[in-house]
């Protein structure tokens, strides 16, 4: 018998950082904020009460939900916190916001608002601007600054100073260096030396660290900038050690405790050499979102703890007592979990046409087919089966063909999982590759781009019919003309007990945990909207999009102190109608 629990396994609900979603009882995936559950469906028929979204129907929508961009803050600082007080760790520890994993404005200002002195990290002149404006409202903030510098930047970074902020510029090169004393005088400004990280910890963004990292001054380059700098006016403005060993850590064990120890050995070695006010540390970011619920345990606290072991290994062989700062610029973690895309579904195309299974013809093909227990034989049946009749006399005889082949892929599908069969694994792939796409209204390209460019996993999951054993999986295609317009990524979960299948006899679990394709549903025809979580990184700041499309509308959620939850609409549906020249490029 089919239970809401077993859904919740299949889909990692409730599970890694996707903690904050559920199923209820009857079936409904909600979000569960502060104790309470709000049911998605509830919340888009909220959404289309109003009046003025005016042929919005078949819109899909991106949800904010500022109160799990404030609880992941709040997490990081707790876990940091505890983990220094239970190491005797007597540093400070600063979070910084990096300004590239999110641009807006409101995202940017729900961050400050949640922590009393959040920082930011900044990559460039245009973000050092949009920084300025932000902080307008929350001054006394610590600035750290990153990327390619020339004069305007540097004034940039100033007069961001002069509103009352810690302005902290990464010197990420010697030419950087020079500039940096051609331009500024003593007390201006402080200054950070950003090293290469000689070391790797796995991940598509390993390259990030190591002696080739883009990034960074290599050990002699570093040496010629300690030198350049300590006999200089600006000696006393060098106040920090920057690294950052990449991006979706996997080793958050051996790997981050080896970073720490490097950045602090680095760390002391300058101060050695003659930088009196070292107080900094800046690891980077780093701390990777659980898209597929695989960790075992936190990440944060795996991350925090394995830092701080490299860390105070090394202030203990230096016999410091008066430990550094320790700052983090993290964006996925804090993010991720802040934004969802709802994407509507406009109709499902099924991949074969259905069969009569009274029809003779199949009934004769099913009896083979059962009589068959020679695995070779049945690969022999799928190559021929593979390609369309080379002599058709008309349409009809194609889909006949079309038919058989359903009916070959079904019965045989069975068989593999109930008898064991052993096919090759081109067959095996095939049997499995599902029958349905569901079309939704959305870009791929628009709402979740790093599935396009970096293959990273995104959850998704229907909203609805979860009560029920999934009838068979679908892909999930949106309107694009593009091949690469597709999200239907599913992880085949491990577990230890009976393998969970759809009712067309598709595995959901598996003795071995991997990623395959294909979403589970109750019905591939009556599938109104699914849900595509941890969008609320860098899938804003990432400007791809073909076709001419516009952004989702977006609304917010906020739960009230009564647990009644509000919206508010940031931006509403763009019509066809309203595009005038201000929206072509020239």
């Amino acid at each position: 018998m089919w239970t809401v629990e077993k859904s919740r396994i299949i889909h990692g609900i409730g599970r890694g950082d996707l903690d904050f979603l559920n199923i209820d009882d009857s079936g409904e995936l909600c979000i569960r904020l502060n104790e309470e559950v709000i049911a998605i469906r509830d919340v888009i028929e909220r959404a289309f009460q109003d009046d003025s979204l005016e042929g919005s129907s078949e819109t899909s929508l991106q949800i904010q939900i500022p109160q799990l961009l404030s609880a992941q803050i709040e997490k990081l600082e707790r876990v940091f916190v505890f983990q220094m007080k239970e190491s005797g760790y007597s540093g400070r520890y600063l979070p910084l916001y990096p300004l590239k994993a999110n641009h807006r404005v409101g995202f940017l200002e729900n961050v400050l608002e949640s922590h009393p002195v959040y920082g930011l990290e900044i990559g460039s002149k245009a973000e050092l601007v949009l920084a300025r404006r932000v902080l307008e409202e929350f001054q006394s903030r610590t600035v750290v600054c990153n990327g390619a510098k020339d004069d305007e930047y540097f004034r940039l970074a100033r007069s961001l100073s002069a509103q009352d902020n810690r302005v902290l510029i990464s010197l990420e090169s010697v030419p950087e260096v020079v500039h940096a004393l051609d331009f500024f005088g003593p007390g201006d400004i402080q200054f950070a030396f950003r090293v290469k990280p000689y070391m790797s910890s796995g991940g598509h963004w390993r390259h990030s660290g190591g002696r080739n990292a883009k990034f960074g001054l290599a050990v002699h380059e570093l040496i010629e900038a300690a030198d350049i700098f300590k006999d200089s006016v600006l000696r006393d403005d060098l106040v920090g050690v920057h690294g950052h060993l990449g991006s979706q850590l996997v080793d958050l064990d051996v790997g981050v405790a080896d970073y720490g120890r490097y950045l602090t050995r680095i760390f002391f070695l300058l101060k050695k050499q003659g930088f009196p006010n070292l107080t900094t540390i800046d690891v980077g970011g780093g701390i990777p979102v659980d898209y597929r619920c695989e960790f075992n345990g936190d990440a944060i606290t795996a991350f925090a703890g394995s830092l701080l072991d490299g860390i105070q290994e090394v202030c203990r062989e230096e016999g410091a007592t008066d430990h550094p700062t320790i700052m983090t610029e993290s964006g996925r973690i804090v993010g991720a979990k802040a934004t969802l895309i709802l994407v509507r579904a406009l109709y499902t195309k099924s991949v074969f046409p259905d069969i009569n299974p009274t029809d003779s013809t199949f009934v004769s093909l099913q009896r083979e087919m059962e009589s068959i227990g020679d695995a070779e034989r049945l690969e022999t049946m799928w190559e021929e089966f593979k390609h369309p009749p080379r002599s058709a006399v008309n349409l009809e005889a194609i889909e006949k063909h079309e038919q058989r082949v359903f009916l070959f892929k079904s019965i045989l599908r069975r068989r593999l999982l109930q008898e064991e069969l052993e096919v090759t694994s081109a067959l095996r792939e095939w049997l499995f590759e599902p029958d349905y796409i569901v079309v939704g209204n959305f870009s791929v390209f628009k709402s979740v781009p790093d599935h396009v460019l970096v293959g990273q996993h995104f959850p998704v999951i229907p909203i609805s019919g979860h009560e029920k054993q999934p009838q068979t999986t679908v892909r999930l295609a949106d309107i694009t003309c593009d091949s690469d317009g597709e999200i239907s990524p599913f992880v085949m979960r491990q577990s230890e007990e009976d393998v969970l299948f759809t009712r067309d006899w598709r595995p959901l679990t598996s003795v071995k945990r991997f990623t395959t394709r294909g979403i589970p549903v109750s019905d591939p025809h009556d599938v109104d909207y699914f849900l595509i979580a941890l969008t609320g990184a860098y899938q804003d700041a990432l400007d791809v999009g073909p076709y001419l499309f516009r952004d989702l509308p977006r609304i917010e959620l906020t739960l009230g102190s009564d647990g009644i939850f509000t919206l508010d609409w940031i931006q509403k549906s763009a019509q066809v109608s309203g595009m005038d020249d201000s929206y072509f490029r020239s």
